[in-house]
Order: structure tokens, then sequence, then C-alpha cells
């Protein structure tokens, strides 16, 4: 453990702060800073990896350990959030996708969901939204989250 001492806003005391020995290595690799280029992103990739890899292994990190890779993945998460924006995927668009991506007809569908083919045509033409019924059948037949729609 290493004590760094900071000051209190409000008394403007110092204060010791306990810094686990492992967190100080860790900035020492890769200093929690905003992140600006691929390069640095690439790198807290490869360190928040091997961060949970170490977690999935031993069940558990450290302290020092675990307070990196929280601020570590929030870091990146901005990063990413800025630099590749993700769009709203409409229901239709999804459906088409995923209708696609498993090879399927919509006839095929429609056996398997229940839902009825004219409705998942007019589903993926844009003149139709899903029911909630609907996006749980599909969920299901599709093997997504709910939330995919």
């Amino acid at each position: 453990m290493s004590v760094n001492a900071t000051r209190d806003a409000g008394t403007d005391q110092r204060i010791p702060v306990v810094v686990p020995t492992d967190y100080i290595e860790l900035i020492r690799q890769l200093p929690l800073w905003p992140i600006k280029s691929a390069d640095v992103h690439r790198r807290g990739l490869a360190l928040a990896n091997k961060l949970l890899e170490k977690k999935a292994r031993d069940g558990k990190l450290s302290r020092g350990e675990a307070g990196y890779l929280s601020v570590l993945l929030e870091l990146l998460e901005n990063y990413e959030k800025a630099k590749f924006p993700r769009r709203r995927v409409g229901d239709g668009e999804m459906l088409a996708h995923l209708i696609e991506a498993k090879d399927v007809t919509q006839a095929q569908v429609e056996r398997e969901t229940g839902i009825a083919a004219p409705t998942i045509s007019a589903v993926i033409a844009g003149r139709r939204r899903l029911t909630r019924d609907q996006i749980g059948k599909l969920s299901a037949f599709f093997n997504v989250a709910s939330t995919a729609f």
C-alpha cells in the first residue's frame, strides 16, 4: 500500500489516502486519463481484457485492480460512444437482418412464431410496429434479447 495525501476542499487540511500498490502499477502501465487516440484505446482494451481474464480465472480482483478496471472501462466506453456512435435500428430493419442472418424465409418465421406473414412484411416495410407479444416470440425464435427490437 502507498499513502498519498490530498487536501480537503472545505478545510484545506491534508488527509491521508491509502492507494493500493497494484493500482499504482496499473497507472504506470496506462494512466487513467480521457482516451483520445486509437492507440491508447487499443492498449486500454488489452489491459481491461487482461484484468477481466484474471477475474474469470481467479474469481476476483484485488481492491486496486477492481478500482482501476472500473474507471478504465468507463473511459473506454466514453471513447467508443464518441468515436463510434450507434444509430437506432428500427424493428423492420432488425427483423430483416435476423431473417437473412438465420437464412430463413418469412413463411418459416410465420410457422415458428405464429406471426402472420403479412404482418412480418408490413413490419419489414416500416408500415407496422411490433407488439410486445410479437417481440417476445421473435426474440425466442432468433435467440436474441427482446431489446434487439
